[in-house]
């Protein structure tokens, strides 16, 4: 091999090592909690065949839809017992039936960065349905004292 031959390859070597670390970073991405794809929503169907009731079904679909248009958080997530965990209450209100459903969840802030896995929040989740209409879904944090 002749010298210039060896000026050259240095610079091949770089871009080979960058083209490696900057493929790795999706892998370093997922792995550190910080998904590179969106979370898939499930429907209310799919939810209700898993096992969940109609009612709280309704009020989880409702509340990953609110959370993909929120500009707080990223992600919701609940535990598999949610069902029996959730308070459902129901009422007559000048004439309309209302549904409310409340539930303790975690959610992931906006912007957590490449850790963003520690970054999970409680929260606790109210859907108010009138007359089986689209559920309106409010999303406040948990304070750590608070009851759930």
């Amino acid at each position: 091999m002749s010298r210039g031959a060896k000026t050259a390859c240095p610079g091949l070597h770089g871009a080979r090592i960058l083209a490696v670390a900057l493929g790795a970073l999706p892998a370093v991405s997922a792995a550190a909690g910080s998904p590179s794809f969106a979370p898939r929503t499930k429907s209310v169907h799919e939810l209700i065949v898993e096992g969940e009731r109609p009612e709280i079904s309704a009020c989880l679909y409702s509340a990953q839809l609110a959370v993909n248009k929120s500009h707080e958080f990223e992600r919701i997530r609940w535990g598999e017992s949610i069902s029996d965990e959730s308070v459902v209450r129901e009422y007559r209100l000048a004439g309309d039936w209302v549904r409310v459903t409340k539930f303790a969840a975690t959610a992931l802030p906006r912007g957590s960065g490449l850790f963003s896995s520690w970054r999970w929040v409680g929260v606790l989740v109210e859907c108010q349905q009138v007359n089986e209409k689209e559920p309106i879904v409010t999303l406040r944090l948990k304070l750590q004292n608070a009851p759930g």
